[in-house]
C-alpha cells in the first residue's frame, strides 16, 4: 500500500501527516491538531501486488483538538462562610469540566463537575485556609491537561474590647481592641449623648478626651467593627459613662 500527499482540511490545521512508499500495511502517524475545532486528514491509498496496481481508496481521519480550560478568575480569596465564583470556559466548543479537591484549614469543598465552581467554604481556624481545585477538561472523547485553582479562605475576625469604667469629664478613654485573627484592624462609629469629644475613627485602641455638656452624666456608645484580609466581623459596642465635674458654691 502506498499513499502520497495527505490532504488536510482546513489547510495547515494538522501536523504529522506524511506520504509513505510501497510496502506499508498500516497508517501509523501521530497527528496534532493546531486549531480549536475538529479537522480532517484524507489519505488516498493505492494497493499494489507485484506489478499490478488496484483501485485507489480514501481514508478520512478526524482529529479532534485537545480541550483546554480557562478559569476566571485564575485564583480567588473568599471570606469564611461565602461561596466561590469561578467560571470555567474553553477554546474548544462543547468542553465539559470536572474537578477534584484538596483542602487544608477549610471545609465545604467537594469534587464535582460543571461550568463553574460555586461552593460555600468555611475556615476551620483563626488563620486562612486553602482549597486547591484540580480541573480537567474533556471534549469529543479527548481529555486535556488539568490545571489548578487555589482559593484562600479567610476567617471572620471576632473583636474584643476592654470595658471602660466611668470617667470624669475632661478625661481620656482607654479602650484596647483585640481580635481572634492576627493582623485585624478596627474602625468605629459613635453616638454620644450629653457628651462632646467622641469621634468616628480607626486604630488599635480608642483614646479620646470626653467632656459632659451639662450637670448630669453623659454617654458615648462606640460601635466597633473588626476587619482582616478583606473580611469584616460582627460589630461590638462599648459604652463609656462620662461623669460631670462638681462645682461647689
Amino acid at each position: 500500500y502506498t499513499w502520497t500527499n495527505p490532504v488536510v482540511i482546513p489547510n495547515g490545521a494538522i501536523t504529522g501527516a506524511s506520504s509513505q512508499g510501497t510496502g506499508q500495511t498500516s497508517i501509523s502517524q501521530t497527528l496534532t491538531n493546531l486549531t480549536h475545532s475538529a479537522a480532517t486528514v484524507t489519505y488516498t491509498v493505492t494497493p499494489t501486488a507485484g506489478i499490478c496496481s488496484g483501485s485507489t481508496f480514501t481514508i478520512v481521519v478526524t482529529v479532534n483538538p485537545m480541550p483546554d480550560v480557562i478559569t476566571t478568575p485564575p485564583s480567588q480569596s473568599v471570606c469564611s462562610g461565602t461561596a466561590t465564583s469561578i467560571a470555567l470556559t474553553s477554546n474548544v466548543i462543547g468542553t465539559s469540566f470536572s474537578w477534584t479537591v484538596s483542602q487544608s484549614g477549610a471545609t465545604g469543598a467537594t469534587a464535582s463537575s460543571g461550568s463553574s465552581i460555586a461552593q460555600t467554604l468555611t475556615a476551620t481556624g483563626n488563620a486562612p485556609g486553602s482549597v486547591t481545585y484540580t480541573v480537567t477538561p474533556s471534549a469529543n472523547g479527548c481529555t486535556g491537561n488539568p490545571i489548578t485553582v487555589i482559593v484562600t479562605v479567610n476567617p471572620i475576625p471576632v473583636a474584643t474590647a476592654s470595658q471602660s469604667p466611668p470617667i470624669c469629664s475632661g478625661s481620656t478613654t482607654n479602650i484596647n481592641l483585640a481580635s481572634t485573627v492576627t493582623g485585624s484592624t478596627f474602625s468605629w462609629t459613635v453616638v454620644q449623648s450629653g457628651v462632646t469629644g467622641a469621634t468616628a475613627a480607626s486604630g488599635p485602641s480608642i483614646s479620646q478626651t470626653l467632656s459632659t455638656t451639662g450637670n448630669s452624666p453623659g454617654t458615648a456608645v462606640y460601635t466597633i467593627t473588626p476587619s482582616a484580609n478583606g473580611c469584616s466581623g460582627n460589630p461590638i459596642t462599648v459604652t463609656v459613662i462620662v461623669n460631670p465635674i462638681p462645682v461647689a458654691t
